[in-house]
């Protein structure tokens, strides 16, 4: 219970430290004056662009971010088995198509970067079947909602897990049959191996007409756990551990740079040497103060600005090279917000600067493969034990399921194409993968198909004039193709006739 009020307490500093309100902390108890009146949040884009990394460059679409394949294990697999299994991974591709799989893995992405994690719960649910789709949902809990226990050494395997949070009166009703006397109610799952009760209240709550307890599907708790960055203990460790601070003495220092700025510019200036000082409106109707005659023996009267505080170089470079630390601290090397000393750089070194964030990437891709493959398995076992599609139990034997990732940094397109081209001149790759491969080609087979016949209809056609000809369709001797090249005139009588 200790580890769980820890981890909660870790969770609200690290929602402050994201959404910045901190930043709106005052000066004092007793001066309500805003301390960071700058509110530069340093590590909000820091998020979102792991977030983004982690995903890579996908494709524009419906589809899930990462997609999951399954396939027989050995060489000596049968066509049965990989018809079986391309069956398998178009059942799991489609559960997190028709559940928001895109969005929810897109959210999940961020909320690991915060929280350090994310869960996901995939339930049986036939109230799906009614919209055509298959009954099996998936579920996105906010980590400080999900209470788990997990195997001392087996962190993916867990003994036990609660979810808890509060919920409106309308929805225990509406979503859960229950009715409830207060504004509020508490929702709670509690999940076993060998048993589960989800209430509202303390009552058990019920779904389509179902009472929620019973057994759990295959004997396992359903959720999974998804780490940021796991070093030793269950709980991942947020991208914002330990920022804090750093992220306060930036905006003191640039507010330093602002104040001596702010000063200088409200600066009153001083009158010198007169007596007496007059406004004086021109013809045009410009305002001019007139300070007088200067005095017998005394300086011309004028108008001075006392020496300010001017801002050093030592000043406005300490607040920036704050910033590159908070920044290098979060493994995003200035190429990654469009700085790179203004000149033009290659693929590979750009690639090269990003190693500290590429290297992190890796690692956050590392957790989330074998939390991915879990969820699959789960869907998979779900089908099998509710007879879904035809999915048995012996179908999930001896399969491996893995996830297609897309690439990290953008990557030029023409060259890609290239290499498709000469593997697939070399015979080291099948055309349907290559289609797959492009990523703008949303049915493979179909366009495969598509493809043959073209192929058919131009053999009908028979060869070309010029097919074939390197040349470009005239003749090595300067003839048109499909004609030979005109002789010589020659005369039609003798000299003599």
């Amino acid at each position: 219970m200790s580890l769980w009020g820890d981890q909660r307490q870790k969770y609200w500093t690290y929602w402050q430290h994201f959404d910045g309100s901190w930043l709106d902390d005052p000066v004092s108890s007793s001066d309500s004056t805003a301390k960071y009146p700058l509110k530069l949040n340093p590590f909000n884009m820091v998020c979102m662009l792991h977030a983004g990394f982690l995903f890579g460059e996908v494709q524009d679409g419906n589809d899930p971010l990462v997609t999951a394949v399954v396939e027989p294990w050995g060489r000596g697999s049968s066509d049965e088995q990989r018809d079986t299994a391309s069956r398998l991974t178009d059942i799991v591709n489609r559960v997190w198509t028709e559940n928001s799989g895109r969005a929810l893995q897109q959210e999940g992405g961020l909320i690991t970067q915060i929280l350090g994690g994310c869960v996901y719960g995939a339930a049986y649910d036939d109230t799906l079947e009614a919209e055509g789709r298959l009954p099996i949902r998936i579920d996105h809990v906010m980590p400080e909602y999900f209470f788990p226990v997990s195997a001392p050494t087996q962190y993916w395997q867990l003994l036990e897990a609660i979810v808890c949070f509060e919920i409106t009166k309308l929805q225990a009703r509406l979503m859960y049959d229950t009715t409830v006397s207060s504004d509020h109610a508490l929702y709670q799952e509690h999940w076993k191996k060998d048993s589960y009760e989800i209430s509202v209240d303390g009552a058990v709550a019920k779904w389509g007409g179902h009472a929620l307890s019973g057994a759990p599907v295959g004997g396992i708790v359903p959720y999974t756990y998804i780490p940021h960055i796991r070093v030793g203990e269950f709980y991942g460790i947020s991208l914002l551990a330990g920022k804090d601070e750093i992220a306060q003495e930036i905006n003191e220092r640039y507010a330093d740079v602002g104040d001596i700025v702010s000063e200088n510019a409200r600066m009153l200036p001083a009158v010198k040497n007169s007596g007496k000082i007059t406004v004086r409106t021109l013809s045009h109707g410009v305002t001019i103060l007139d300070l007088g005659r200067s005095a017998p023996g005394m300086d011309p009267p004028e108008i001075t600005y006392p020496t300010g505080i001017q801002p050093n170089v030592a000043t406005i470079s300490w607040a920036t090279e704050l910033m590159n630390l908070a920044r290098t601290e979060a493994y995003c090397p200035p190429v990654c917000f469009g700085i790179d000393e203004g000149s033009q750089r290659s693929g590979l070194t750009l690639a090269l600067r990003m190693i500290p964030l590429l290297v992190h990437i890796r690692q956050e891709r590392t957790l989330w493969t074998p939390g991915l493959n879990q969820i699959a398995r789960h869907i998979l076992a779900i089908c099998a034990d509710k007879e879904i599609e035809g999915v048995t139990k012996a179908d999930l034997k001896n399969v491996r399921i893995w996830q297609e990732w897309a690439p990290i940094m953008p990557r030029g397109r023409d060259g890609m194409i290239n290499e498709l081209i000469l593997r697939l001149n070399a015979g080291l790759i099948d055309p349907e993968a290559a289609l797959d491969r492009l990523g703008d080609i949303r049915d493979t087979k179909t366009a495969m198909n598509l493809i043959k016949e073209w192929m058919e209809f131009q053999a009908e056609l028979g060869p070309q004039p010029g097919e074939g000809n390197p040349f470009g369709g005239t003749g090595s001797r300067g003839e048109q193709a499909g004609m030979s090249r005109p002789s010589a005139p020659t005369a039609s009588s003798t000299q003599e006739e």
